[in-house]
């Protein structure tokens, strides 16, 4: 059964949110479809399946285009999932290396 996007979870939302402005706006509906078909998708993992797993998704042609074709680069998507994650790790990091610092022996 095709899952419509905009019956998006909250969370899931909001991860998109952060990337929309490293895609033109028809690039991140096919970003959108492929990553929910990943997530909802059972069918099996071709552009055909990714199709019939979203409801009101692009063309198959269209979607494969973006795949093979379109002008965008991974890279910023990389830097800005790397920076996202150190963002939210840093006060764990600094909350145990104090506390590993109040184990060490004072000598």
């Amino acid at each position: 059964m095709p899952h419509p996007i905009v019956c998006l979870d909250a969370r899931f939302r909001q991860y998109l949110e952060h990337r929309q402005t490293l895609f033109s706006r028809p690039q991140f509906q096919h970003f959108v479809t492929v990553l929910l078909a990943l997530i909802v998708g059972s069918q099996g993992f071709t552009l055909l399946h990714f199709k019939r797993a979203v409801a009101g998704s692009k063309s198959l042609a269209s979607l494969s285009r973006f795949l093979a074709q379109a002008p965008w680069d991974q890279t910023p998507l990389h830097a800005l999932a790397w920076s996202r994650f150190v963002a939210q790790m840093q006060p764990w990091v600094h909350q145990d290396l104090s506390r590993q610092r109040t184990l060490q022996p004072v000598g």
